[in-house]
């Protein structure tokens, strides 16, 4: 686990300790679904679907190379032909967070998040249309296939990974 992703780990299990957080207070819930949001972008492997695939080597992007989160190529609602999408809705994790009662179990939940896809707009689109941008299929449970959702969607993602580093976007 990176030096990111153990702060972030921290962060949020000293927000789970405070009863405000847990009951909203204070713009807490924005502020803990965005370090959810960020503990999952802390991966430094991104997966990516076949069609954002396709279009990347269309575009002979260098797959081999470490490229910033934040590269206009990759991030950018208006630069870029991709969404950085979280495996599992940060909404998802948030509440099933809060519904954990105990240190242990809120440790094991880390093992669980997923992590970022790269997925095109069109694609992303198709989750919405599913249902599935803010939710994961019926009947998944916590420690399903983070994919499950991309999957009831028709999105395959590729056994291609995208490594990445810096600062992290949300």
């Amino acid at each position: 686990m990176n030096a990111d992703k153990v702060a972030l780990k921290q962060w949020i299990i000293a927000g789970l300790q405070i009863p405000e957080v847990r009951d909203g207070f204070g713009d807490s819930g924005y502020l803990f679904g965005n370090m959810i949001a960020k503990y999952s972008s802390a991966d430094t492997v991104y997966s990516i679907s076949e069609k954002a695939l396709k279009i990347m080597k269309d575009a002979h992007f260098d797959l081999t190379a470490t490229h910033a989160r934040g590269n206009k190529f990759l991030y950018g609602k208006n630069t870029s032909p991709f969404v950085q999408e979280h495996q599992i809705p940060t909404n998802v994790i948030r509440r099933y967070l809060l519904s954990l009662d105990n240190s242990q179990a809120i440790n094991a939940a880390f093992n669980n998040f997923g992590s970022v896809s790269i997925l095109t707009r069109e694609e992303d689109q198709m989750l919405k249309e599913h249902g599935l941008n803010k939710d994961m299929p019926a009947g998944w449970k916590w420690g399903d296939n983070p994919l499950s959702r991309y999957q009831a969607a028709g999105i395959k993602i590729s056994n291609v990974s995208l490594n990445v580093k810096g600062a992290l976007k949300r």
